[in-house]
């Protein structure tokens, strides 16, 4: 039954018993009532914190709505930074606006994709900083919208810092 000292099945005695309290730890979570599992989940959080270790981030890509770029809003606000980049400062052009509006939305769905190849690349605390700065630059009114080209930018520069 026992060859080298271990199990036939390749196991040592030792790691068989920790397999059974690991299955009886599982077993007693099941029956556990919510706030004895966040209880639990905080006292492993800070467990892992103490021996230097991070928990894995289970962070999502944010999904932006881009329904602001259909918007008047967009349509104006292209037009007018366009006409004050342009030779005409005083004439603003709405075509020109519309389709800028138009390209940026259309850039979207592959813009999300591109970030979603590399999102687990990209380190947490640098998805959190960029994620928390566009969403407080957009409370403020500094930005109207938030979408993926700008989060690719904000985790670039930080990623070369």
């Amino acid at each position: 039954m026992f060859a080298f000292g271990h199990a036939a099945n390749g196991f040592a005695p030792a790691a068989h018993r920790s397999i059974k309290k690991i299955n009886r730890i599982v077993r007693s979570m099941r029956t556990m009532s919510i706030s004895q599992g966040w209880r639990m989940k905080w006292i492993l959080t800070l467990g892992l914190l103490v021996s230097g270790l991070q928990p894995l981030s289970a962070q999502a890509l944010p999904d932006y709505d881009l329904s602001y770029y259909d918007s008047p809003g967009c349509i104006k606000e292209k037009a007018n930074s366009f006409a004050k980049n342009t030779l005409i400062p005083n004439k603003s052009d709405e075509a020109a606006g519309k389709s800028i509006c138009q390209i940026a939305k259309a850039a979207g769905p592959s813009s999300r994709q591109d970030m979603a190849k590399r999102w687990d690349t990209i380190p947490s605390e640098i998805r959190w900083k960029c994620i928390n700065a566009l969403e407080n630059d957009r409370k403020i009114g500094r930005i109207p919208t938030m979408d993926y080209v700008m989060l690719g930018t904000c985790i670039d520069y930080l990623m070369k810092k």
